[in-house]
């Protein structure tokens, strides 16, 4: 278990005051294509340095796990570009064809005076197969509980889009130029039962061999400063 960051997990949390996570029922009608080339290689102990606002961050592949038939690649704790939050995690990738799935563990939340659990869930990150401006979707509910007597648990309801913005592209970050570069973004809507839904963007660039290579989240900017691939 590690302290994970958001941005990468979400915009996932979107605002994480009581907005929770997924029971894994994730969902995408489309299916998936052959690979335009591996946008995010998976070796175990492969690593990934980013800097945001001065600070530094590693990623890193530290295992596998098999789950429901597929082999999924475990994280040492995913990287974003928001301040990081006082709750625990695991991490995975799974990859099938051109899709790339984000499973997150089953959450626990530590603030000291309260604690509390969010169900784990899983999504598609990216489709890299598609054309720029081709889309996909998928959503889940969310359900968070805390210790608090008599506090009811809260159901929250997740739809996400992902859109190609540009494929091919050549982009400079830290001093190293990375070719074959997709620039997605991804939305995410929650929604819990008589609120107001909020809304988050995410635009990530992906390079083909590498991996993520930047993201940016309301302003707050991650950015690959050095990479190790197996």
């Amino acid at each position: 278990m590690k302290n994970f960051t958001t941005s990468f997990l979400l915009p996932l949390l979107i605002a994480f005051s009581f907005v929770a996570c997924t029971n894994d029922s994730s969902s995408d009608d489309s299916v998936a294509e052959n690979s335009t080339g591996d946008y995010w290689p998976t070796t175990v102990d492969n690593n990934w340095v980013f800097t945001q606002n001065g600070e530094e961050t590693t990623m890193k592949i530290i295992g596998t796990d098999e789950m429901d038939g597929a082999k999924y690649y475990k994280f040492n704790q995913m990287v974003g570009a928001t301040a990081s939050l006082d709750a625990q995690t695991s991490v995975w990738i799974k990859k099938n064809k051109g899709d790339y799935y984000i499973k997150i563990g089953e959450i626990n939340i530590d603030f000291g005076s309260f604690t509390g659990k969010m169900t784990g869930y899983e999504f598609i990150i990216l489709k890299d197969y598609l054309e720029v401006n081709q889309t996909w979707s998928g959503n889940f509910k969310n359900t968070t509980s805390y210790n608090v007597p008599d506090f009811p648990s809260i159901v929250t309801a997740v739809n996400y889009t992902g859109k190609i913005l540009e494929k091919g592209s050549v982009l400079i970050v830290n001093g190293t130029t990375f070719k074959d570069v997709i620039k997605f973004s991804f939305t995410q809507k929650a929604s819990v039962s008589g609120q107001a839904s909020s809304e988050s963007v995410t635009n990530y660039w992906i390079a083909k061999n590498v991996g993520v290579i930047k993201m940016e989240t309301n302003g707050a900017l991650s950015e690959l400063k050095s990479y190790v691939i197996k």
